[in-house]
């Protein structure tokens, strides 16, 4: 039997490229909502622990950008995920549920958008 790791590492080694990142986003937004229900409940050790967890998918997507073909577009998505980051970090230190709440709508509204661009990707990806 399989357990769940060796699942999920199958997944992961499978995976396309757009599937790769949308399980990067996912993992992002998964983190940012633990980060906001911790700040509702006042559990700010837990709160940090995710927010550092979902900066580091921000930071995965961050590092995976590439300038070309398009620099003017990536520099936009990275202003983007910078600003995902910054709410993070204001959620992390200020226990700003507010920026907490920023941060995973800014996330929603990525992963809907990268959804979508699914319809317009060859049926192999």
């Amino acid at each position: 039997m399989y357990s769940t790791d060796e699942f999920i590492r199958a997944d992961v080694m499978t995976a396309s490229p757009y599937r790769l990142h949308l399980i990067v986003i996912d993992g992002a937004l998964h983190h940012a909502r633990a980060t906001l229900q911790a700040l509702e409940h006042r559990d700010f050790d837990a709160s940090h622990t995710s927010s550092n967890r979902a900066r580091e998918f921000v930071g995965e997507m961050l590092s995976g950008l590439r300038t070309e073909p398009a620099p003017e577009l990536v520099s936009l998505v990275k202003d983007y995920f910078l600003h995902v980051q910054k709410n993070l970090v204001f959620a992390d230190l200020l226990q700003d549920i507010e920026a907490a709440k920023k941060a995973v709508s800014l996330l929603e509204g990525y992963r809907e958008t990268w959804s979508k661009l699914r319809s317009l990707l060859p049926q192999t990806t």
